[in-house]
């Protein structure tokens, strides 16, 4: 499935792609990429399930369709990973992991959550993001981006400043919309009933006082479960 390459074809294949900003962004990584072992799949790549890769770099050289979830790599391979698709990316939902680097070229499609919460890691999408939900640390986005809820700074790649996006849902916080076993209610539960009926007299909620756990979502979405509510 996968073919070991050299840096020197790597590069020859990046030279073919018709993106000037991706170019750019590969030329200053290189010095990085040269160091690491490279596998390739030639052609569309669809994954049923979980699709996470256990390669230092893989590039897919074409469409990249995962039925399920989308984590850029096995917990445990390497200390950082590289995940290059010079294609498309359909997928019900996508999540990364630390240290961990993601480019995509073609447009990203995520019917339900793009979870982009892990620290030192790089997320580019070189043309245009949809996805139902986003939440994360940091994006960066060279065309549209069309979601109901967005938690997250997403930075438009060509001007270097925060998107301004209008989300579908505006005011509405994504913790309403999860499921209660990828949530986590300490703050809530700390308060004692006269706090907990104030919150609730100023129109508010558990779900305003939650954080999502990390852990609990990636195990939740690992086992083909939704996260959202019905």
């Amino acid at each position: 499935m996968y073919e070991l390459i050299s840096f020197e074809d790597l590069n020859k294949r990046i030279e073919q792609v018709d993106n000037a900003y991706f170019k750019k962004v590969f030329s200053e990584q290189a010095s990085i990429l040269k160091a690491k072992e490279c596998y390739i799949h030639q052609g569309d790549l669809e994954v049923d399930g979980v699709f996470a890769s256990e390669k230092q770099i893989l590039i897919v050289d074409g469409n990249l369709i995962v039925n399920g979830l989308f984590l850029d790599r096995v917990r445990g391979h390497w200390d950082s990973s590289v995940l290059i698709v010079l294609g498309d990316v359909n997928c019900t939902n996508l999540c990364n992991s630390y240290h961990s680097d993601i480019y995509i070229l073609g447009k990203l499609k995520v019917s339900e959550l793009l979870y982009l919460s892990a620290p030192d890691s790089i997320t580019q999408i070189f043309n245009s993001v949809e996805a139902k939900y986003i939440n994360g640390m940091w994006i960066t986005a060279y065309d549209s981006v069309k979601a109901d809820i967005i938690e997250s700074y997403i930075q438009d790649g060509i001007t270097k400043k925060k998107k301004v996006i209008k989300p579908n849902l505006q005011g509405v916080k994504l913790s309403r919309v999860l499921i209660d076993d990828v949530l986590n209610f300490e703050e809530w539960d700390q308060m004692d009933q006269e706090e907990q009926e104030a919150m609730i007299n100023d129109a508010k909620s558990k779900y305003d006082y939650c954080l999502i756990d990390d852990k609990k979502l990636k195990e939740v979405l690992s086992q083909s479960r939704t996260v959202i509510k019905k």
